[in-house]
């Protein structure tokens, strides 16, 4: 009966999901210009560390779910393979934002589901944009000390 029980559990732990992500956790800080859209790209790498193919489900929440397109929902990962999969983020405003990539891990039978998520947390502080007068004058005056570098060597040669 004891080697009946003991095989059992083994066979059982056979089926147990196995699965990783990197970076599990990011802070970024960002700066936004009034009135324009802040858009960067981010991404997560999902590890099948299983000996058997796996279907992986990604989604957003909390601020992130009208705010990150992924560049896949669903995939496919053979035994022992990793992928990174890109997301696209979108910031209409300066602010503190909040939210999980959420990961879902699911064996071929349907019957095993393993999930984990990446914490993203964007910092988000409001800039003047730059005008153009300030890189008219920033050209100016490299230009000039360009100018006044080459004269020198000139006098130098005479």
């Amino acid at each position: 009966m004891l080697i009946i029980i003991i095989s059992l559990s083994l066979i059982s732990a056979s089926d147990d999901l196995i699965a990783s992500i990197d970076k599990p956790k990011m802070i970024l800080n960002k700066n936004i210009i009034q009135g324009e859209v802040l858009e960067f790209e981010e991404s997560v790498i999902v590890n099948n560390n299983n000996d058997f193919p796996v279907e992986v489900i990604l989604s957003s929440s909390g601020d992130w779910e009208d705010r990150i397109k992924l560049e896949k929902e669903n995939l496919e990962l053979e035994a022992r393979e990793r992928e990174e999969v890109f997301y696209t983020v979108n910031i209409e405003k300066q602010g503190d934002y909040f939210g999980d990539i959420l990961v879902t891990f699911k064996d071929p039978k349907g019957s095993n589901e393993l999930s984990l998520t990446q914490r993203l947390i964007v910092y988000v502080k409001e800039v003047e944009k730059e005008s153009n007068s300030t890189m008219l004058i920033g050209g100016i005056v490299v230009l000039a000390i360009l100018f006044l570098v080459v004269a020198k060597k000139i006098r130098w040669k005479k």
